[in-house]
């Protein structure tokens, strides 16, 4: 008779990225950011968090949240994904940061 397997374990291997990512993780997933969008837009935006497949990404002004809206969204989430193993993205949304 086998083990009982963790629920914890099973889901973890069905369902990538099912905790948020933190620390390194994290750390990767905002240098693939500055990879995927123009220098421009690296500079003036940085990734707040990952939530249930939604990346939240802050942008310090409105012409620079206009640019990156412009841009394929599929295309980014494609190469996010190819870059960071692991982490499930299905969304990308900006944010005007606060401070801008």
């Amino acid at each position: 008779m086998s083990k009982p397997t963790n629920i914890k374990d099973v889901l973890e291997k069905v369902l990538p990225g099912l905790k948020p990512p933190r620390g390194k993780k994290l750390e990767k997933l905002q240098e693939a950011w500055r990879k995927v969008v123009e220098e421009r837009a690296a500079r003036q935006s940085r990734i707040k968090q990952l939530k249930r497949g939604v990346l939240l990404v802050e942008v310090d002004s409105a012409p620079t949240m206009q640019y990156i809206s412009e841009r394929d969204k599929g295309h980014l989430l494609g190469k996010l994904k190819e870059l960071v193993e692991g982490v499930f993205i299905k969304e990308i949304r900006l944010r005007l940061s606060k401070e801008g």
